[in-house]
């Protein structure tokens, strides 16, 4: 199934860090073109690092949850941390012969904390960890990887190229 005999103004675009602007953008862009025409395909063209997870988690649940679009995830370049989460997003999921996926463990920015407390970095790292399970829920719902398998991926921060993302189930189909 290819998708790109697409009509124009049907293609979305996401590059550089994810962020709650995108989820803003994204968000009221798939709207628009949902209500529009529900049944037509759109396309989410994807080369980013990551960025913010949850502005990330935002945008996979948008799409999944409330929208519900007939969409097409490409990724162009790169779709690392997060962006992979939204690349789970499309009903069809195309990367370019030369993209690749990086994963590594869940982060999360202190800028200007100062001294913290163990109790907060207890705390800290309860939500680090429910983010790290719930990324790793939603790929393994939407590859043929389990959490667990998702896990080693982040922690030994591996590079997936298209050929072993598609034997992964992470995407459908190369573009060569």
């Amino acid at each position: 199934m290819i998708m790109f005999k697409i009509k124009p103004g049907r293609n979305l675009y996401l590059s550089g860090t994810v962020d709650w602007q995108d989820l803003m953008a994204l968000s009221l862009n798939i709207k628009t073109l949902v209500d529009q025409n529900k049944k037509e395909w759109m396309n989410l063209y994807i080369t980013s690092y990551g960025g913010n997870a949850e502005a990330g988690f935002g945008i996979y649940d948008f799409i999944r949850k409330i929208a519900r679009p007939k969409m097409q995830t490409v990724v162009v370049r790169r779709a690392s941390s997060i962006a992979i989460v939204i690349t789970m997003a499309g009903t069809h999921r195309v990367m370019l012969s030369s993209a690749v996926m990086n994963f590594h463990d869940i982060g999360e920015e202190l800028a200007e904390v100062g001294v913290i407390a163990r109790k907060d970095l207890k705390s800290a790292l309860e939500v680090l960890n429910q983010k790290r399970d719930e990324y790793a829920r939603i790929i393994a719902r939407n590859s043929k990887l389990s959490p667990v398998d998702v896990k080693l991926l982040m922690d030994r921060e591996e590079t997936v190229d298209a050929k072993t993302a598609l034997k992964f189930g992470l995407a459908h189909e190369i573009i060569r």
